[in-house]
């Protein structure tokens, strides 16, 4: 209940703030998801923000995955890293990172529950065109070698190596 507090209170400067860091501070879904009506705010500004260690569950990461495809959201690095982020929240962020809407460039996702249906989801959201994701860290998961094998056709597919 604090940090609901602490995010109203924010708003009346969030259109300051570019980065905030505000991991391990136990915020919970309920925070997550008061945060991510903030960030679908036109005056809000951030492009950097770290959520690691919160609790966050499948309820916060839904919402603040609907809140990076909305067109006011400017975030472009998010950390939900040590989480309880499950195959629930790994596939609204594979729906919000096709929507070229979306302006994440960085997604960290280690750490957490997904299982292989994120996993699987995630690495096919990256073959879209308009996917900008061009850091995502989804290490120490529930993946099976099902997934793990999606996603490295999806890597080997999608990486574009220099010329020699």
């Amino acid at each position: 209940m604090g940090f609901v507090f602490f995010a109203e209170a924010m708003e009346v400067r969030i259109s300051r703030l570019l980065k905030l860091d505000l991991g391990l501070n136990k915020i919970y879904d309920e925070g997550a998801i008061r945060l991510a009506q903030t960030l679908e705010k036109e005056e809000c500004k951030l492009k950097w923000l770290n959520l690691n260690h919160n609790s966050i569950g499948n309820s916060g990461a839904v919402r603040i995955a609907e809140a990076v495809e909305n067109e006011n959201c400017k975030l472009e690095y998010l950390d939900l890293t040590d989480n309880d982020v499950g195959d629930d929240g790994a596939l609204a962020f594979a729906k919000s990172i096709r929507n070229e809407i979306c302006k994440l460039i960085t997604l960290k996702l280690r750490l957490n529950v997904i299982g292989p249906m994120g996993l699987i989801s995630l690495a096919e959201a990256l073959e879209e065109s308009t996917c900008k994701v061009i850091n995502l860290n989804i290490g120490i998961n529930k993946f099976n070698n099902e997934a793990k094998k999606r996603l490295a056709q999806t890597l080997a597919s999608t990486l574009r190596l220099p010329a020699a």
